[in-house]
């Protein structure tokens, strides 16, 4: 009996083993063996079962089989996955169990005692809050849908408007007939929120559960564990959770499905929200993918009638959306550096009544680069193609893609004639200057900066208990929080993401707008929204302002038709990076070439060309980006060159990443 085995390593194919005769009756595809690998021992997992291996290969035996692993419906996730995403079948495994069943003494392992796994039960349970005309039919929609699941739904739901009472009356539902739940968020911090909602449904220990980056392996491993065994009856998780073994499933949530949380860039660059949708549609379940901007995608599928939209157009309670106006600041010739009169004028209010409010800049640190007056010197990483970011405390220059930091000096390092003029700003000098404005304000700063480990919590719970008058951040201050005294939303430069050399900058740019401004004025208080901008024409802002985002939609789609961009063609991102820029560079065109002869007239190579930030962490990085409108006849001809190009033609100096679907085009 020969069998296929995978191995949790970054190998493209699987090996063969043979099964000796004692073993015959427990080695089943799924299972966790023991294997010889070389000179060592290695636990991988049974894929199948093979009629035949080559003559010539002199096949081994596996040494003992460990225990049942995953299941027939987890093998066809773990083959389709690898396929599509053209990655190594041993990356993809690496994801769907946890690391410690990999290590030979497995079983030696799982005995250890192991940290006791944070779950809901009580972070005195809430009750369900009564349902508006609005959720109500889109409950009644989502019910029909859970008992019998022909498509997944989006639910489109302005910011504010109760999508998530409408996820947990349909979690709900689904408990009371035996089955479980997963739902995804797409940041640690937004975390805690939604599972201090969902725990109304618990009602014994373990009935809900977290999963995140943030807990220990022990803990991940309890959290796979209980989901496998059916004790978690809801599970919510970042993009990782997508993976849980979940036998009893039936409803999987993606909130703030347009979040680019959910694509991961590197290893396997798999996408959450793609991959729920996948399960929902070959495990007859239901999917809901939630947002109140949702992305080009999700609303293209609901036009070709894959999805069904659900709309949410008003907020629970008459509860007003804020007022946006858009600020010219062009016509601000002697204001502050960082705020326009009017947006101090409102803050000062809001402080004055008692209420809270958020500034959003989009980039944290101080200063976001130092340039001499003198020469025009602008310091840069020695290792990246990035100017460094002057952080003040402690004084420092810092660079934001490999993390590297010298201390200040403020002498121009070239000519030594001047002092280095800071330009800019970033979250850090914002949360400076508003405490300098208003020295009685409690000011707050969340950024990658103080929200680590549970840093980003404690803000967050601070902010509830009403413990903090201004919070200044960036992005993640941006997600799914609701705070009632929180009326005043401030974005204090809205032009600094749309001309990033990205096809979806103009989407990116309001979805952020929209999303800021969805914080404000969510309970009985109004809110109002201030956009500081040198570009109020953009129709990106023009939508944010006018809640107009469908029409914003309509035209960014018509401009991505025209461009031969998805959501109407696919992208396949090969990337290549190495320390030797020219062997990067001749590797990346000698892939070119191979990739070229295989398209056809209906598909295009562009490059190759380098990344728009060529060099990081001392490597250049080139890329090759296929497009295609037919990318399931394209995928099993990629692979083969993919992977006799990997075997046969890359250096072993240049690493090779394929990124289907790629969000990040920087």
């Amino acid at each position: 009996m020969l069998i296929e085995v995978v191995l949790p390593l970054a190998m493209r194919h699987t090996l063969t083993y043979r099964v000796p005769s004692h073993l015959a009756g427990e080695a089943r595809p799924g299972c966790l063996v023991r294997v010889p690998l070389g000179r060592k021992h290695a636990v991988g997992c049974i894929l199948r079962e093979t009629p035949h291996a080559e003559k010539s290969l002199k096949i081994k035996e596996i040494d003992a089989v460990l225990r049942p692993l995953l299941s027939q419906k987890e093998l066809k996730l773990l083959e389709w996955a690898a396929a599509y995403y053209l990655t190594p079948i041993g990356e993809v495994l690496r994801h769907l169990a946890p690391p410690d069943l990999f290590e030979t003494r497995a079983k030696a392992r799982e005995t250890k005692a192991r940290k006791k796994v944070p779950h809901a039960a009580s972070f005195d349970t809430p009750t369900l809050p009564s349902l508006n005309a609005e959720q109500e039919a889109a409950l009644r929609t989502v019910l029909e849908g859970l008992a019998r699941p022909v498509r997944p739904f989006l639910l489109h739901g302005i910011t504010g408007s109760g999508k998530t009472e409408v996820y947990l009356r349909a979690a709900q539902s689904v408990l009371e007939t035996g089955g479980q739940v997963l739902v995804l968020v797409p940041e640690i911090g937004l975390t805690p929120q939604v599972v201090g909602r969902f725990r109304a449904l618990g009602k014994n220990p373990g009935d809900v559960a977290v999963s995140h980056s943030g807990l220990t392996r022990s803990q991940r491993y309890e959290v796979w564990k209980g989901a496998r065994e059916g004790r978690h009856r809801i599970v919510v998780a970042t993009r990782s959770g997508v993976f849980l073994p979940m036998p009893r499933l039936r409803l999987i949530v993606v909130d703030e499905e347009h979040d680019s949380s959910y694509k991961q860039e590197e290893r396997f660059c798999y996408h959450a929200r793609d991959l729920a949708l996948w399960r929902a549609a070959h495990e007859n379940l239901l999917a809901i993918l939630g947002s109140a901007t949702p992305s080009l995608e999700a609303l293209q599928r609901c036009a070709q009638g894959k999805m069904t939209c659900l709309r949410l157009a008003a907020r629970p309670l008459g509860a007003k959306l804020p007022e946006v106006r858009i600020v010219d600041l062009r016509r601000e010739k002697d204001r502050h550096p960082v705020f326009s009169s009017e947006l101090l004028q409102e803050l000062e209010a809001a402080l004055k009544r008692k209420e809270q409010a958020l500034l959003f800049v989009n980039r944290r640190g101080y200063a976001p680069f130092v340039m001499c007056p003198e020469c025009g010197r602008v310091p840069e990483c020695g290792r990246c193609d990035i100017s460094l970011t002057f952080h003040k405390n402690p004084a420092r220059l810092e660079c934001h893609y490999c993390e590297s930091s010298r201390p200040y000096d403020p002498v121009c390092p070239a000519c030594g004639k001047a002092t280095l003029s800071l330009r800019g700003f970033g979250t850090e000098k914002v949360a400076s200057e508003v405490q300098r404005l208003f020295p009685g304000a409690r000011v707050a700063r969340m950024d990658r900066d103080t929200a680590g480990a549970a840093g980003g919590l404690d803000i967050l719970e601070k902010m509830k208990r009403r413990e903090i008058d201004v919070l200044v951040g960036t992005q993640m201050i941006t997600k799914g929080h609701d705070y009632p005294h929180l009326t005043l939303a401030g974005i204090l430069d809205a032009d600094v993401g749309l001309h990033l050399p990205d096809f979806r900058a103009a989407e990116r740019t309001y979805q952020i707008l929209t999303q800021v401004a969805g914080r404000a004025g969510r309970a009985e208080r109004p809110g109002t929204v201030l956009i500081q901008t040198y570009q109020p024409q953009h129709e990106s802002l023009i939508a944010a302002v006018s809640y107009d985002g469908l029409e914003f939609c309509r035209t960014e789609l018509g401009h991505r038709r025209e461009a031969g961009y998805p959501p109407f063609l696919r992208l396949v991102e090969i990337r290549l990076s190495g320390s030797n820029a020219g062997t990067v560079r001749k590797t990346s065109e000698a892939l070119a070439l191979r990739a070229g002869r295989a398209l056809k007239t209906d598909e295009s190579l562009l490059g190759p060309a380098p990344r728009p930030v060529e060099t990081v962490r001392g490597k250049s990085r080139w890329r090759v980006l296929v497009k295609t409108a037919q990318y399931a006849r394209l995928q099993p001809k990629l692979a083969a060159i993919l992977d006799d190009f990997a075997e046969n033609d890359l250096p072993s100096t240049v690493k090779m990443l394929v990124n289907v679907d790629p969000v990040d085009m920087m």
